[in-house]
């Protein structure tokens, strides 16, 4: 217990001011987001996803085990993110001329249906991950985790409702 806080309120980690972002977003919206993600050799970086990015789906024991999360990043971020070999050459070409030049990506974590449990590499992670760039028809990065990366909350839901409400709803 003491080793997960030190880790989750570490500065890098940001989990103090993005989990303010999920509460706003949990009480406006009835559902809220975060991205877990471990950073090699930095530790775990939380980020608060805004709720217009994602689209959402469960398990049959209601349990959010799906998402595309629709964002855009500018040529710079994107190089940042996933390095310049990684890209498209559509997107690296804009580089010297505009950093800021944005481009759409998707990122799609959904249960792997290849998972081996105990096998090395993405074959042994029960998501499967992928980040596309829709424009281009290209996956930038393939991936997986071992537990699902977005944390879910949703305030009041319904019999067969995948997205929450909230109180400003009511």
């Amino acid at each position: 217990t003491k080793m997960l806080f030190r880790m989750r309120y570490r500065p890098f980690a940001n989990f103090t001011g993005q989990i303010s972002e999920c509460y706003m977003n949990l009480g406006a919206f009835g559902t809220m987001a975060m991205f877990v993600e471990d950073v090699l050799g930095l530790g775990i970086r939380y980020a608060a996803m805004p709720m217009r990015q994602m689209y959402i789906r469960q398990s049959a024991h209601g349990i959010v085990d799906y998402t595309h999360r629709k964002f855009s990043l500018d040529v710079r971020q994107a190089i940042q993110k996933f390095g310049e070999q990684n890209l498209p050459e559509k997107i690296t070409k804009w580089k010297e001329t505009d950093p800021f030049h944005e481009f759409e990506f998707i990122h799609c974590v959904k249960p792997y249906s290849e998972y081996k449990k105990g096998a090395y590499g993405p074959r042994g992670m029960q998501y499967y991950s992928a980040y596309v760039v829709p424009e281009c028809c290209e996956i930038v990065v393939e991936g997986g985790f071992r537990t699902f990366p977005y944390a879910f909350g949703r305030y009041l839901t319904s019999a067969g409702e995948t997205y929450g409400r909230s109180p400003a709803m009511m």
